[in-house]
């Protein structure tokens, strides 16, 4: 794509389409997409979360999302509230039609822009940035990142390999436990 991105907004429309269908997302406040090759860390996510509870669950607003990263949201972590994902379904079509429209044709990007400007753009849901979020090569990412030593990082990318992924893991764990 545009960005030497993967083009997959179709693969995760489908994705997204069945979320909503099921109907399960309803149950949590919060929904989160990590990548596979992602080592993600759930407990460190959750008092970010805390602190925006309020807003997760309205009816009323287009909820909120987080960007993960200075130069746009990446999709290796994804996190949505519950109201976010309810006005994305009722949205995708007008925001579909709308890109179209600005792009003369398909704009080129992967998934993650694609959803980051829908809801920016179109939705209007409340865009949060937290750098703690993800650390990963294609995000300015600290010197040594790929050591997976922040202690408060919430996921790091890529880890390809399953030796990899469980270097990185143990180390984050590691380095948790002496911060």
């Amino acid at each position: 794509g545009e960005f030497k991105s993967a083009l997959n907004l179709r693969i995760f429309a489908s994705f997204w389409r069945q979320v909503v269908i099921d109907g399960q997302y309803l149950l949590y406040n919060w929904i989160v997409k990590a990548d596979p090759d992602s080592v993600f860390f759930p407990q460190r996510l959750r008092p970010i979360l805390k602190q925006h509870e309020a807003g997760s669950m309205s009816q009323s607003s287009p909820g909120i999302y987080f960007n993960n990263c200075k130069f746009g949201m990446h999709g290796p972590l994804e996190v949505f509230s519950v109201a976010t994902v309810r006005a994305l379904s009722s949205s995708f079509v007008g925001c579909y039609d709308f890109f179209q429209k600005l792009c003369n044709g398909d704009c080129q990007w992967g998934e993650d822009m694609w959803v980051d400007q829908c809801l920016k753009r179109s939705v209007q849901a409340k865009r949060v940035f937290n750098s703690d979020l993800l650390s990963e090569a294609h995000c300015d990412p600290s010197p040594g990142w790929q050591e997976c030593k922040d202690p408060i990082r919430v996921a790091f990318h890529p880890f390809k390999t399953v030796t990899d992924h469980r270097i990185c893991q143990q180390s984050a764990e590691m380095a948790a436990i002496a911060a």
